[in-house]
């Protein structure tokens, strides 16, 4: 909806009287640019109902949802979700909103939009991928994630630079060499995805020299 549209939508809900109810369903996953600002952003007359789920951006099994509704409608909110909704998600909700406090949401939308618009970068079992990973992107993806029994006022995660690549134009190459520290010139050049070590493979031009085994694996396997 262009800005005109949403200006003369909130002008006829103050003028009417009426609300307008704004699903904000997968925002923060848009396909191009900045993520569109919420319409409640712009509602000087609390004419604006905004809902969302935690379902699209982290996973469906938290069965988190939110209202940011005008204040005159807290007693309204409360006594309707009482009465609809008798399960307690306290200790959940408390986990969330500590997530969120610390930024981890922030530089989970961050790795997530990365993920979606790239190719393979990297392929191993698990415990080589997280424990001696071999793309740059890769390394400082786990190095941002926070370590299990760490307290957050010991350690301070650093996130990486940069803006995700765009999914609709993504940039030619390594669609991560933007955000790469190691990345060249060579890095607008699509990498070959090779085998660097037994069951590793990696798409990546910085990737160890001299380890290269069987050379490049199939087109398809980067796509």
């Amino acid at each position: 909806m262009s800005a005109g549209r949403r200006a003369a939508l909130l002008d006829w809900a103050s003028r009417s009287g009426a609300f307008v109810i704004e699903d904000d369903y997968d925002s923060e996953f848009r396909f191009e640019g900045r993520p569109i600002p919420a319409l409640m952003g712009s509602d000087r007359n609390s004419n604006v109902i905004l809902v969302g789920s935690f379902a699209k951006l982290m996973f469906p099994a938290l069965r988190i949802g939110y209202i940011v509704a005008p204040a005159e409608l807290a007693d309204l909110v409360v006594r309707f979700r009482i009465r609809t909704d008798f399960r307690s998600v306290c200790f959940e909700q408390a986990v969330l909103a500590d997530f969120i406090e610390r930024g981890h949401l922030s530089r989970h939308l961050h790795r997530m939009r990365d993920l979606y618009a790239g190719r393979l970068a990297e392929r191993a079992s698990t415990t080589q991928v997280t424990e001696a990973p071999l793309h740059p992107y890769t390394k400082a993806l786990i190095a941002s994630l926070p370590a299990v029994g760490v307290r957050h006022d010991q350690v301070t995660l650093t996130g990486i630079p940069g803006r995700p690549p765009s999914l609709i134009n993504p940039p030619p190459g390594c669609r991560f060499r933007d955000r790469c520290p190691l990345s060249s010139d060579k890095c607008a050049q699509v990498p070959p995805f090779e085998q660097t070590r037994p069951g590793h493979l990696v798409a990546c031009w910085r990737a160890p020299a001299g380890q290269a085994a069987e050379g490049t694996i199939a087109e398809e396997a980067r796509t």
